[in-house]
């Protein structure tokens, strides 16, 4: 799944609990892992496996990008990013960086980017598992996740 094929984060129509607070940076996309830090901003996930809250950026259809559904325009340093807490079993899409292959069913944790990468042997928390098979993606893409 390339960036550009999908038009919203959510692929099913079961919405968790949003929550709206101001970027940490200008590097944050739909589709990204976030967490809340303590100035109450969202910052990326930036430690690899990562045992925090499921909380992912969705694009803000009121003030996101309509000709692209948001999915690839980051947002503004200090603008409200729209972030879910999906529930288990949602189908979402989620940002996996360059280089990233998987089969279906491949467990995914949080890298220190706010992406999802495979794991191996015992990681504290797997976040999903991979709906789709990629191989070698080329830079930064969406792939469709079922949330653990």
């Amino acid at each position: 799944m390339t960036t550009a094929l999908a038009n919203t984060i959510i692929k099913d129509g079961h919405v968790g609990p949003q929550i709206e607070r101001l970027t940490q940076t200008n590097t944050i996309r739909p589709g990204h892992f976030v967490a809340v830090n303590s100035s109450n901003n969202v910052a990326l996930v930036g430690t690899q496996g990562a045992d925090v809250a499921t909380l992912l950026v969705i694009e803000d259809k009121y003030q996101g990008d309509g000709s692209l559904g948001g999915v690839d325009v980051p947002y503004a340093l200090n603008a409200p990013a729209v972030c879910e807490y999906p529930p288990a079993g949602a189908l979402r899409y989620a940002r996996v960086p360059n280089g990233t292959t998987t089969v279906l069913g491949t467990a995914l944790i949080f890298n220190n980017a706010g992406q999802l990468i495979p794991t191996t042997g015992s990681p504290l928390k797997v976040v999903a598992h991979a709906e789709e098979a990629i191989t070698s993606a080329s830079g930064e893409q969406l792939i469709l996740v079922r949330i653990a």
